[in-house]
């Protein structure tokens, strides 16, 4: 019976993609089994994410960028694809000069009520009419930069911010 012969073709194996081991996070982010590529995208979406910022009933939104933040996403994709299991890497977070602080300025302006006495504005059927007096509040502009910028650097997306109380 004739005889015939096939030709195997022999390829490079394939590489196979980097993963990074399983169970580390970056921040808040869990990226174990992600390339290092999936990974930059997961964590930078997640430090993208709003900071939900409450005082009283009001709910303000603002980007890290708006506040100044940016994050190292690259460096911190780096050693995690170099990590053990389980590893934590923390996330470092940069903050441009005054940029939280501006912010916290800005709802000051949009926040702030001054304390007003009582006072008589004058007369309704010749019977004296007298204003109330009113409580102020003022945004705690330094402690609201703390709490911001503790919260960027945590990972966190709520902060409550105060005011404090002006009697007139």
């Amino acid at each position: 019976p004739p005889t015939t012969t096939t030709g195997t073709t022999t390829t490079a194996p394939r590489q196979p993609a980097e993963y990074i081991a399983e169970g580390v996070s970056v921040g808040n982010a869990d990226v174990g089994g992600l390339t290092p590529t999936e990974a930059r995208a997961l964590v930078q979406a997640k430090f993208d994410s709003a900071l939900a910022i409450r005082f009283g009933s009001t709910q303000l939104l603002a980007s890290p960028q708006r506040l100044g933040a940016t994050a190292r996403v690259r460096l911190a994709v780096d050693q995690a694809r170099r990590a053990a299991p389980n590893a934590k890497i923390p996330l470092f977070v940069t903050l441009r000069a005054g940029g939280v602080s501006r912010y916290v300025k800005t709802l000051a302006r949009r926040f702030d009520r001054p304390a007003r006495d009582a006072e008589l504005v004058g007369l309704r059927r010749l019977t004296p009419w007298i204003t109330k007096e009113r409580v102020g509040k003022v945004v705690k502009q330094r402690n609201s930069v703390r709490r911001i910028v503790a919260a960027l650097r945590t990972h966190e997306r709520v902060v409550r911010i105060r005011a404090a109380r002006v009697e007139p």
